[in-house]
């Protein structure tokens, strides 16, 4: 797959990071965990659910530094 120039900005890279995080939010509901949550921002994904007989458990994805050439 060959990405045009524009395809690294940093509002696109937002988009793909947050189409992310809710797959990994259905993927944890199906599961069954509990609650999950994320917190998106430009350089960090964090993810808080928990199950129910469990702590909440947090989980962080660093997201790529976005390089416009």
């Amino acid at each position: 797959m060959t990405l045009s120039s524009g395809s690294n900005s940093p509002s696109l890279m937002m988009q793909r990071a947050k189409q992310l995080a809710e797959r990994v939010v259905t993927s944890m509901r199906a599961q069954g965990y509990l609650n999950v949550e994320y917190i998106l921002t430009e350089r960090q994904l964090k993810i808080v659910a928990s199950k129910r007989d469990g702590t909440p458990q947090t989980a962080y994805v660093t997201l790529p530094n976005p390089t416009i050439h």
